[in-house]
């Protein structure tokens, strides 16, 4: 149940979340999760780097538990990426830069 929706219970593990966006995202979670967040990560500054992450947390709520297996490694690239990202010193970018970690690891 690491990756289920809270709108499901455990009983309905292989149910997609309810509504027309559970419906649409599941089937196309591949392409969303390679379009939106793992392309071009490098070249993304670090709000949108933020937003990307926010994103994916976002799709994996739509994701039903008994196809999350399939998605493992592409999941996994997209948080280390945002776990491993280069450090840039200023106040801003320090802050940005640790609520980037932490979204990222709260994902898992």
């Amino acid at each position: 149940h690491l990756l289920m929706s809270p709108s499901q219970d455990s009983v309905a593990d292989d149910a997609y979340c309810t509504g027309t966006a559970g419906s649409w995202i599941a089937p196309n979670f591949m392409y969303l999760l390679v379009n939106i967040v793992l392309h071009q990560w490098a070249k993304r500054n670090e709000r949108e780097k933020l937003q990307v992450v926010k994103c994916l947390r976002a799709m994996l709520h739509f994701l039903p538990p008994s196809d999350s297996p399939q998605y493992m490694p592409q999941i996994m690239t997209a948080i280390n990426n945002a776990i491993s990202s280069s450090f840039i010193p200023g106040d801003t970018q320090i802050h940005q830069n640790s609520k980037l970690r932490f979204l990222a690891v709260a994902t898992l």
